[in-house]
């Protein structure tokens, strides 16, 4: 194990179920893999999802971390500060934060993500 937290956001979800090699690479050697509760929600709002793919999610998101959207007053401000400094949707700042917050790098494709957090890794 690397040691290494990850915190993926709905497109490495994607990627990862889809077998991309490097995400499959990166996170075998994972000491932590989350989630947010926003990207399980994209995910299972995706149209052409079939009972094959929603059954892959179900057993893959039972074993990761999904961090629901907090209500501790603390987290929330800083959930708004990263939406307003950034203009990031707020979907996108719930998860920045939730990866800060778990000390996580974050896995995204998202250019504006990755470039937020300097630790961010594409694939």
């Amino acid at each position: 194990m690397s040691g290494i937290k990850y915190f993926l956001d709905t497109n490495a979800i994607i990627a990862f179920l889809g077998g991309n090699e490097k995400l499959n690479a990166l996170l075998a050697d994972a000491a932590w893999i989350g989630t947010s509760s926003i990207a399980i929600i994209e995910f299972l709002s995706f149209s052409h999802l079939d009972a094959i793919d929603s059954k892959i999610f179900q057993i893959f998101i039972s074993r990761i971390h999904v961090d629901a959207v907090s209500t501790n007053l603390l987290t929330l401000q800083q959930i708004a500060d990263i939406r307003r400094e950034h203009k990031f949707k707020l979907p996108d700042a719930i998860i920045v934060a939730q990866s800060i917050t778990n000390n996580a790098v974050l896995i995204s494709n998202d250019k504006q993500l990755k470039a937020f957090t300097n630790q961010g890794f594409g694939f």
